[in-house]
């Protein structure tokens, strides 16, 4: 069933939704995810899909069929994010703490739990994934920019100090020769961040402008990208879970 037909019926019969063999698959490939690593004790594979299940028919289902937005990501991914959510939400319970810390900047990395020293094999479990939920989130709100793609990698590596290949250049400055990319990819192919913000826009911005045939300033150049960037901040701080700052958001991109 396609991602419409599965919205449709999420709106029209949400039961039929949740009994229906692409939901029901991702409820029992979460519960297999958290039991088979030791993610929540006391729980089968079948009696955490149950749990599951009766948390989205009793608790969720309400709110999913009225906050889901097509536009944004597909419905499979919603609804895998849900169940992990309430895993996580079952753990929390578990170990009687909070499971997750409210950003990702240098000094809590690693997104998670411990209150105590050391990790366990659950913290371990839930750190990775939620890692790798993060990022995938931030995949799927890149695409917003897609009319812009090659640009906007360019400039939020940039943004972050993120050592640049000469695909990089290549992807955004389509039919340009090597020397004549050479020049910029000298600049930025080793660690550069003794970089200011005003030398990298004054750097790149010629090249930017050739590409483009325009007359941009670098402060133009960087306002563009800083409302892009607050963009894509913002729609990542819809999560119940972090509030980014500038460097924790860094970190995250970083990452991908």
């Amino acid at each position: 069933m396609n991602n419409n037909n599965l919205h449709k019926l999420l709106l029209k019969n949400p039961h039929k939704f949740i009994a229906s063999n692409e939901i029901q698959e991702i409820i029992r490939k979460t519960a297999y995810k958290f039991t088979s690593r030791g993610g929540i004790h006391g729980f089968s594979k079948d009696d955490l899909a149950q749990e599951i299940l009766y948390v989205i028919l009793e608790k969720k289902i309400g709110y999913i069929a009225q906050n889901y937005n097509p536009d944004i990501t597909s419905i499979q991914s919603y609804m895998s994010r849900v169940a992990f959510n309430i895993c996580l939400e079952l753990l929390r319970k578990q170990q009687n703490k909070p499971v997750l810390k409210n950003s990702l900047d240098a000094d809590t990395e690693n997104l998670l739990i411990n209150e105590h020293n050391g990790t366990t094999p659950e913290s371990s479990f839930i750190e990775k994934e939620i890692i790798e939920r993060e990022v995938e989130r931030l995949k799927s709100y890149l695409k917003m920019f897609a009319k812009y793609q090659h640009k906007f990698t360019l400039l939020l590596k940039l943004y972050c100090r993120i050592v640049l290949t000469k695909q990089d250049f290549k992807n955004f400055a389509v039919g340009f020769s090597s020397k004549e990319l050479n020049l910029y990819y000298q600049q930025f192919s080793k660690e550069y961040t003794d970089y200011s913000d005003k030398e990298i826009y004054q750097i790149i911005t010629p090249l930017l402008n050739k590409v483009e045939t325009k007359q941009n300033s670098p402060d133009s150049i960087r306002k563009w990208l800083d409302s892009k960037v607050s963009a894509l901040k913002e729609v990542m701080n819809q999560s119940p879970h972090y509030q980014y700052d500038t460097e924790a958001f860094k970190n995250l991109i970083r990452l991908l």
